[in-house]
């Protein structure tokens, strides 16, 4: 029933609520394939447990909805710049992995260059990875070559 895409996710969520046919146990099953993959976690608030939706939840989801955020662009660059270190080249590698998922593009070695604000879709990310220290974040508004990153991110 889960779907590995989050939005054909939430789509059947609401189909089943909506349908209120489907059985409580196929909604628990979904629920328990969300918190399995890590989407999803169980909180207790207030002597309550409820479910939140993890970090990797909101990149998964932010990665699908990004097309909808991205018909407007604020005329600002985003750079990410990084000096991971050689013992977290696997987080390193994580990271350079969610960055072209988000839409980033790299444009050195260590540098990646978006138009888009995913500030907080990152906060998550370089939190749940422990690497801030290691990361430097800008936003500008203009950058020697803009045409050509245009071109690159369809902005023209």
């Amino acid at each position: 029933m889960l779907s590995h895409n989050p939005r054909k996710f939430f789509w059947k969520m609401e189909k089943i609520q909506k349908e209120q046919s489907a059985s409580k146990r196929v909604l628990c099953a979904t629920l328990s394939r969300a918190k399995k993959n890590g989407y999803l976690k169980e909180v207790e608030i207030k002597n309550q447990k409820i479910l939140q939706l993890t970090p990797k939840g909101q990149i998964k989801i932010s990665k699908h909805m990004r097309d909808n955020r991205l018909k407007t662009w604020d005329k600002k660059w985003r750079i990410l710049m990084f000096d991971i270190p050689e013992k977290n080249r696997a987080k390193r590698n994580i990271l350079r992995q969610k960055l072209r998922e988000l839409g980033f593009r790299q444009y050195q070695l260590s540098a990646w260059i978006c138009p888009f604000d995913y500030t907080k879709e990152l906060e998550y990310l370089i939190n749940e990875l422990n690497l801030e220290q290691y990361i430097k974040y800008f936003i500008g508004d203009s950058i020697k070559g803009e045409d050509e990153l245009k071109e690159k991110f369809s902005l023209n």
